[in-house]
């Protein structure tokens, strides 16, 4: 599994991608902590997968009232696509950024 960022995860198996996000669920029995990962979607190939972690973490920050405007949309969509660049940017992985940035 690879971590892609903040709390999401790319994993994979012979046919497709998953993106995964990474939460803290509480045990019924003694209300001790563990992680765990949602399985978000499934993909073909890697860009669609982190096209959709752009789009969950937006979604996420409009529910959460974290994003009230579209300025502040454009803001927090500039902000996480930079950070997926300079990761994948250094592998020399043009297409995928391409589809990043669309």
């Amino acid at each position: 599994m690879i971590k892609l960022i903040n709390n999401y995860y790319i994993d994979a198996d012979t046919y497709q991608y998953f993106l995964k996000e990474k939460v803290t669920r509480i045990k019924k029995e003694d209300n001790t902590t563990y992680d765990s990962f949602n399985t978000i979607g499934s993909f073909g190939n890697i860009p669609s997968a982190i096209k959709r972690c752009l789009d969950d973490m937006l979604r996420k920050g409009i529910v959460s009232n974290d994003i009230e405007s579209l300025a502040k949309y454009q803001s927090d969509l500039e902000e996480i696509r930079d950070k997926l660049n300079a990761m994948l940017n250094p592998l020399d992985i043009e297409e995928l950024s391409k589809v990043i940035t669309k």
